[in-house]
């Protein structure tokens, strides 16, 4: 593919970007398309990361050091160094000539509308939920967050969202934006031989017990606590594989030392992941509707499981029921601990691999290599381009 030749593409995010992959396989495609020449993707430092980090020759993180830190247990501090990186931020992504600005967050959108107000960019809103509808959301900071959004939004030139439920709320609400879903699915390497015994043979599962995973960020919210309670009053032979970190991990881990079924596995890189997940029985996606942004969620984990060929639980919510039912490839449930207990009591192994044999379609329709080209036609619309140009 021909490059566009000085395309500087600058994506912002307020965190230390260590585990977005969503901005890390965004960018790396935009590169591998020759859509930009150089990305650089602005977060906020951590005393143990590098400010500069080089992922590629043309993706390079840059992390804003400020006074107060973003990980300090102080709120007031916290919000002190948000705004410090928010200031810093204005003056230094300027320095890039960017072509193009991805906002990652309403929090820096603002950013981005002075960025493109000073630089004369273009910007995207490249939001990774329902930005406005998020849980704990209310009253006057809702309402701010939903007007700064409106006013922001004059500025943007294309929105991309997670999927298809979140564009048609937007395009409900900016009827005259672009609004492009491009959903984070994963890659498999269909050369790679999996070893499919990684997990049994570290926690020394038995082959006829069933193994259960929940992977991903361990907090009530995503239901980690309800598959926690739920699997100490399983049996012992109904296994369940808590992989990831969050605010439970303690917890989980303290139980695996209580409970021979419940085991604890630290996050593992993107690359190896499908390694672990393959090596289940039935994957665990399930999450509280708290929230509008939750209502219309579709979790990578979701996906994860079905690239990896294992059956799934998840949440009766519009875009996880909307996979489950077109796969035909598990179960939906209300998801509170006696829902999830009944269920996991009733599944048989024949039941599992049944739903194991339903996953027929998963690299056509379910396809990172499909999805990605959403991207070219949005860069050739930032850019003027026609789609032959790429």
């Amino acid at each position: 593919m021909k490059k566009y030749k000085d395309v500087i593409n600058v994506h912002i995010y307020p965190s230390p970007i260590i585990t977005e992959a969503r901005i890390f396989k965004e960018t790396k495609t935009l590169i591998a398309f020759g859509l930009v020449q150089k990305i650089h993707v602005l977060g906020i430092s951590k005393p143990d990361l590098k400010n500069t980090q080089k992922l590629t020759d043309s993706i390079t993180i840059n992390r804003i050091d400020t006074y107060f830190k973003n990980t300090d247990i102080n709120k007031v501090k916290r919000y002190l160094s948000f705004i410090e990186f928010f200031i810093k931020l204005i003056f230094k992504a300027p320095k890039y000539k960017p072509s193009i600005v991805n906002c990652h967050s309403i929090h820096v959108l603002p950013a981005g509308a002075i960025l493109k107000i000073i630089t004369g960019c273009k910007l995207v809103y490249d939001a990774h939920e329902l930005e406005t509808e998020v849980t704990g959301a209310k009253g006057i900071l809702k309402f701010f967050a939903k007007y700064l959004e409106r006013v922001c939004v004059f500025f943007v030139d294309e929105i991309i969202v997670v999927n298809e439920s979140i564009s048609d709320f937007y395009k409900k609400i900016y009827p005259k934006k672009n609004v492009t879903a491009i959903y984070l699915l994963p890659e498999k390497d269909k050369e790679k031989k999996v070893t499919n015994n990684i997990l049994r043979d570290k926690f020394s599962i038995p082959s006829d017990h069933i193994i259960f995973i929940f992977q991903g960020y361990l907090t009530v919210a995503k239901g980690a606590l309800e598959v926690l309670n739920t699997f100490k009053k399983l049996s012992s032979n109904q296994h369940i594989i808590f992989l990831g970190n969050g605010p439970l991990t303690e917890e989980i881990i303290l139980s695996s030392e209580q409970y021979p079924n419940i085991h604890y596995h630290p996050m593992v890189s993107s690359e190896e992941l499908l390694d672990y997940t393959q090596c289940a029985d039935v994957g665990i996606a399930i999450v509280q509707n708290t929230s509008l942004s939750y209502y219309y969620i579709s979790p990578n984990k979701l996906f994860e499981y079905l690239i990896a060929g294992i059956s799934i639980i998840a949440s009766d919510l519009p875009e996880m029921r909307k996979v489950i039912n077109e796969t035909n490839s598990g179960w939906l449930i209300e998801p509170t601990s006696g829902n999830l207990f009944n269920l996991i009591q009733s599944i048989r192994k024949e039941d599992i691999d049944l739903k194991k044999s339903n996953i027929t379609t998963i690299d056509k329709k379910y396809s990172w290599e499909s999805e990605k080209q959403k991207y070219i036609p949005i860069y050739n619309r930032l850019l003027n381009f026609s789609n032959n140009n790429v």
